[in-house]
């Protein structure tokens, strides 16, 4: 999708033109001619347990591998389009936002690196916490700078990772800058490390050099390590503000154009001191105290045991057939897209880390422009496609994104992303059920089953039934609710349902019916005719879930039938960076 594509929601698109851009739901299946049972591998599913469950939207990755139908994509903020404006979640504005922090109070901190400001993110708005907007340069782009001040005069170029202590002092990777930066909880802004010139260098201070660090990571002892990108090394900051080179710093030279010669990374695992890095991007400390890495360069994810002084991959394979690493003169390793075993798996510059609670990586996988889940020595891709970049949210099997640099876990277990080309900021989360129906599941109401589309509790005096092994629903109180025209003539018994340009004429008892488009009509069959009962009109799930694109599932231990659009699509307004500056 373009990037100028995005932001309003469609409120409700059904016509079949629109419908074009959604891709198709999946096929449906089962009782339903549609859909999956949630904890269907279970043989009596608990409804306390898939209550709490649908209340939550927790990313859970032992849950996904069973039910992934019920984990989607949402949109958090950002309008879509690269911009600098602070406000409400719709109309706060980003430049291709990379590092990410959640907060213990679910806010989220943004390193928003082409405005080389930090923002701060919350269910209120967003807001710039540290960094001077100086305007945009000739070329449209906004300035960066390097000044140590009050925050909101202080300045930064590109910061690019962001950490913050449990005393709120925010550390930063101020990539363009060459140095690593402080915020105080008072929201004075100095320099702790680097001197502002690239190069590789230990020491302590301004005593120090780094070349372009695009990842920072704290540990419980108060040390920063800091993956320093275009050094292709690992370093660490004491409390001092001491400097040391971790891991081996490259020899390999390559030629990467005509006349144009650089440092290019390396790959070695083993011991910690000859371990060599290409292009680290992003290190995080895991619960075991071990550091883990996105080695860009080399399409892998790593592994630093500090207590071992071992250096490990977890992820990534070798897409030669051989020990060589790369084609002569490249600069990375050759980039790819596979799941499966973690030692086979592919990669195309991976970047952003997270770790879940129970031990499971995610990994912002930029250039498959997908999220991909490290658990039990496999690769998953959980959300995004290699083949198609674009900004389309939904069920995660369909959502798109397009350059995710940022992922992190919030309090609640919903996974945050910076999704970078599209200057915004997404969450994969847990389908959860509207209120309305959990406030009547809890009561124990006795009316069922319940109907809920996306997060919408259908009420109705006419609820869904089942028939004959297939659940039907009421016409005329979807229809109302989504938006669908629908009309019953009871003197001829003709049926008519319109979604835009579209209408379906059927009648009762016949699986045949009629699909016009304009003036130009065909007939197309049912999976079941349609029902009349008590006066009132019933259309089983499937017809909708092929005619429409929906996503039908049951809640098997909840009575309750889910119908969710498969994917929501942003529209992006055309917007000038000029009008869009505070």
């Amino acid at each position: 999708m373009n990037r100028w594509l995005h932001h309003q929601w469609f409120k409700r698109c059904l016509s079949l033109v629109c419908m074009l851009i959604i891709v198709q739901a999946a096929a449906v299946h089962g009782m339903f001619g549609g859909g999956r049972a949630i904890a269907a591998s279970a043989a009596k599913p608990n409804k306390t347990d898939t209550l709490s469950v649908m209340k939550s939207p927790r990313f859970d990755a032992k849950d996904w591998l069973q039910s992934p139908e019920w984990y989607e994509m949402d949109s958090l903020t950002g309008i879509g389009a690269p911009g600098y404006r602070d406000g409400s979640v719709d109309r706060a504005a980003y430049r291709n936002p990379s590092g990410l922090f959640a907060a213990a109070d679910g806010s989220l901190l943004v390193a928003d690196t082409g405005n080389h400001i930090i923002r701060k993110w919350t269910m209120q708005g967003t807001t710039s916490i540290a960094g001077a907007w100086l305007g945009p340069l000739d070329t449209g782009l906004p300035h960066g700078g390097w000044h140590d001040s009050k925050a909101a005069t202080a300045l930064f170029n590109e910061p690019s990772a962001i950490v913050q202590a449990q005393d709120g002092t925010v550390y930063v990777a101020d990539s363009g800058n060459h140095v690593i930066r402080k915020i105080d909880p008072m929201g004075n802004v100095t320099t702790i490390a680097g001197d502002g010139l690239a190069g590789l260098q230990d020491g302590v201070g301004a005593k120090a050099r780094f070349h372009s660090p695009h990842g920072i990571a704290l540990a419980e002892d108060g040390t920063l390590y800091v993956a320093d990108s275009l050094n292709h090394v690992i370093r660490s900051i004491d409390s001092t503000g001491k400097v040391v080179t971790l891991t081996a710093p490259t020899d390999r030279i390559v030629e990467y154009s005509k006349g144009a010669i650089a440092a290019a990374g390396d790959y070695k695992d083993g011991a910690l001191e000859q371990a060599k890095f290409n292009e680290p991007s992003a290190i995080i400390v895991a619960q075991d105290g071990t550091l883990i890495i996105s080695d860009s360069g080399n399409q892998r994810i790593r592994q630093i045991d500090l207590k071992k002084r071992q250096v490990s991959t977890i992820a990534g394979g070798n897409r030669f057939s051989s020990s060589q690493w790369y084609a002569k003169n490249s600069l990375y390793a050759p980039p790819g897209y596979r799941d499966g075993a973690a030692s086979e798996a592919w990669f195309h510059y991976p970047v952003g880390l997270a770790e879940l609670q129970d031990g499971s990586l995610v990994v912002a996988d930029r250039n498959n422009h997908a999220i991909r889940l490290i658990r039990d020595k496999r690769v998953y891709t959980i959300a995004g496609s290699s083949t198609t970049a674009g900004y389309q949210d939904g069920i995660a099997s369909q959502a798109l994104l397009h350059e995710p640099t940022g992922v992190a876990v919030l309090p609640n277990g919903a996974i945050a992303i910076t999704d970078s080309f599209n200057s915004a900021i997404r969450i994969l989360k847990h389908y959860q059920l509207p209120e309305q129906a959990l406030d009547q599941l809890a009561a124990g109401v006795e009316k069922r089953p319940l109907l809920v589309y996306n997060q919408q509790l259908i009420v109705s005096d006419a609820p869904p039934l089942l028939h004959e092994g297939r659940t039907y629903l009421p016409i005329r109180a979807l229809g109302d609710a989504i938006g669908l025209s629908s009309a019953w003539d009871a003197s001829d018994g003709k049926a008519k349902l319109s979604a835009g340009e579209t209408a379906y004429h059927f009648e009762p008892n016949e699986r045949e019916a009629v699909r016009q488009v304009g003036s130009k009509s065909e007939a197309i069959m049912m999976d079941q005719a349609p029902l009349l009962i008590k006066g009132r009109l019933y259309v089983p799930v499937r017809f909708f879930a092929e005619e429409f694109g929906f996503r039908v599932d049951w809640i098997q231990a909840l009575d309750t039938i889910v119908v969710r659009d498969a994917a929501h699509v942003k529209m992006i307004r055309h917007s000038s960076a000029a009008s869009l500056k505070q």
